[in-house]
């Protein structure tokens, strides 16, 4: 996934669902980083939503589906 898409998942899917705050969990991939992801956030989903970044290689432990069932396709 690029930042382009990362924007548009943000803006077209997320702030629709998004009522209330919350905290959106990414692992260290470039476009889930970079300032623009940030000011989405802030700017556009209002209701307060945070980006919180999974520590280098943990997203196998601490997202269980990535392990046992999306490693396969993967």
């Amino acid at each position: 996934m690029d930042q382009r898409m990362w924007s548009q998942y943000l803006c077209a899917v997320m702030k629709s669902e998004v009522h209330y705050p919350t905290v959106v969990l990414a692992d260290n991939l470039k476009c889930d980083v970079l300032k623009k992801t940030y000011k989405i956030l802030e700017d556009e989903l209002f209701c307060g939503a945070y980006q919180q970044l999974l520590h280098a290689k943990t997203t196998s432990v601490l997202q269980p589906l990535n392990l046992g069932v999306m490693k396969p396709f993967k």
